[in-house]
């Protein structure tokens, strides 16, 4: 998607000294799915770097400030066994009514009062609770009052896969006697680094306890998933966080990957599908609310709402004999489409029972179904695949051997109020370096970008239209270290991308050998507006390559501070 260059944003624009100006390279997966494939350009997924550093929640390089005494999940469990005293989180403190942003009806919050807050393990009355009842599933997820489908229905897709889900949820956390202490953890991927959030086990319910207000498991003595909700709850600072959003974005925060948007109307869509699901990719769809009023229901699907995508067939046979699947899941877990292929219909009672069989076809009413994915087209407008790298999967090692994919992070920021006189300065626009070059008989490489803005969830702000720019620097060893406005104005990118306003947008080019200069752009920035950026390629060139350029292809180095510049006009 192209910009309009009629309304640059390099006039709102600005990079200070103050800019978390700094890059790191990791070695990334081999294979990213169906967009490197194809090598075009459109919206889409990759996945961040293979990190294994986990900050605590506040601590020195997390990305958020610090709310109190950082938390240490050993050190604390430790003292609370020893003390015999459950563990009561300071930092995330129980209320008496709970306040959530109504998005997509009005401005006004939705306020639930008498709220009783119960420990998980005081909730369950005719069995014992447990962290985990029988192994994690997709099924275990039941979303509750609120409008939490998104997050809901990326934790159904992070359960279908227990290496990722287990890098979420730590090992070791139970409610048994000896080892319960009150307190839980989680990790989640924020904004390039993996965060650990500790929580106690008390949780908002309504009505004598009997309704959780967020999520709760299909098992009414299992708590991983509603213990989980309240850390992602606390890592964005309150309970509203979990109150509207895209599935994209919890499915990255689970995973580090890059989500890419399809639109039902991709030619290329169902076999999307069949790659996603062969890279062990996390899929939701959403449905659209057709009105600002409330959401309607139709052949059991509700309009605004999510649903994970949790497999795909073909039989593989061309022409009208070819049969297109989708098998989706309601977050509630118990509202099912009610149309054509749906359970008990004509068309499901015409699939052969050893087809049935190993599609796990079963007749039961626990909100999964399948349905023909022409109908799928007709009632889901945005499908969103996070794609995962495979040597995350695999510790190390990729299907084809040891990759050369790697991911260069940058972090920066915008500023509104830049003055046309202050963007005469050389240092006022964000900008980032890349030499790449192709490999043997290849006359040019891919280069994936993907920019995403930072805390709009935790600022309860909107997301912002971004995009970016690529210039080649034709020779760059003679130009100055910060490339200053009057360089973009006389020269023309090469690549020029616009998103729909989401928290990141991700594009796929083709670049030739040489030196770039990548700008990351948005559009009006209200106050400062920090962003990540996170460029891909098989073919960065070396370190020696690119040294004397301008600092931005170090290793695990910051930035130098920009100096006086040269005329840069050759």
């Amino acid at each position: 998607m192209s910009g309009d260059s009629t309304n640059s944003p390099f006039e709102y624009c600005k990079k200070t000294s103050e800019t978390l100006k700094q890059c790191k390279v990791y070695d990334c997966g081999e294979s990213f799915g169906n967009l490197l494939v194809q090598h075009n350009v459109s919206e889409g997924g990759f996945v961040g770097a293979n990190v294994t550093t986990i900050f605590k929640l506040g601590e020195e390089g997390s990305g958020i400030k610090p709310r109190g005494p950082i938390q240490d999940y050993d050190q604390l469990k430790k003292e609370c066994l020893a003390s015999g005293k459950s563990f009561e989180d300071p930092l995330f403190p129980r209320t008496s009514t709970l306040s959530v942003p109504r998005a997509g009806y009005d401005n006004a919050d939705i306020v639930y009062r008498g709220i009783e807050w119960i420990r998980a393990k005081d909730i369950p009355k005719d069995k014992p609770a447990e962290f985990v009842v029988d192994g994690t599933s997709r099924m275990d997820i039941a979303q509750g009052k609120l409008a939490d489908c998104w997050f809901q229905a990326g934790l159904s897709a992070l359960a279908m896969n227990p290496i990722l889900w287990s890098k979420v949820v730590p090992k070791g956390q139970s409610f048994r006697e000896g080892e319960y202490a009150g307190i839980f953890h989680f990790r989640f991927w924020y904004f390039g680094k993996w965060v650990d959030v500790v929580v106690d086990d008390y949780l908002p319910m309504l009505w004598n306890g009997s309704q959780s207000v967020y999520a709760h498991s299909t098992e009414n003595n299992e708590f991983w998933c509603a213990l989980l909700t309240k850390a992602y709850a606390k890592l964005y600072g309150d309970w509203g966080a979990v109150n509207w959003g895209a599935c994209g974005e919890a499915m990255e925060d689970f995973t580090g990957g890059i989500v890419r948007v399809y639109s039902n109307d991709d030619e290329n869509l169902f076999n999307n599908l069949l790659d996603g699901q062969e890279e062990n990719a996390l899929m939701a769809c959403m449905r659209p609310r057709l009105n600002d009023h409330e959401p309607g229901y139709e052949a059991g699907l509700f309009e605004g709402h999510v649903y994970t995508v949790t497999k795909v067939y073909t039989n593989n046979v061309d022409g009208e004999d070819r049969v297109e699947w989708v098998r989706l899941r309601d977050p509630y877990g118990k509202y099912e489409w009610t149309g054509e292929l749906s359970e008990g219909s004509r068309e499901w009672k015409e699939v052969p029972e050893k087809l049935k069989k190993e599609l796990e076809m079963v007749t039961k009413r626990d909100g999964e179904f399948w349905m023909p994915f022409k109908k799928f087209k007709s009632f889901f407008t945005i499908v969103e695949i996070c794609y995962i790298i495979p040597k995350s999967l695999t510790d190390g090692s990729s299907r084809e051997g040891k990759s050369d994919w790697q991911v260069k992070v940058f972090e920066g920021e915008w500023l509104h109020g830049v003055t046309d006189d202050e963007l005469s300065l050389s240092d006022r626009v964000p900008q980032y370096r890349i030499t790449v070059k192709p490999r043997d008989k290849e006359s040019e490489c891919t280069v994936v970008v993907a920019v995403m803005q930072k805390y709009q969830r935790i600022k309860r702000a909107e997301n912002r239209k971004i995009g970016f720019e690529i210039y080649e620097l034709k020779d760059p060893k003679n130009l100055p270290k910060s490339l200053s406005v009057r360089f973009f104005k006389r020269h023309t990118p090469v690549n020029k991308n616009w998103g729909f306003p989401r928290r990141e947008i991700c594009y796929s080019v083709q670049l030739k050998a040489g030196t770039y200069c990548i700008v990351p752009q948005i559009w009006h920035p209200q106050g400062k507006e920090e962003f990540l950026l996170r460029v891909y390629a098989r073919n960065f060139a070396d370190d020696k390559e690119s040294e004397g350029e301008n600092g931005t292809d170090v290793v695990d180095e910051a930035v130098p501070e920009l100096g006086p510049v040269p005329d840069e006009d050759a």
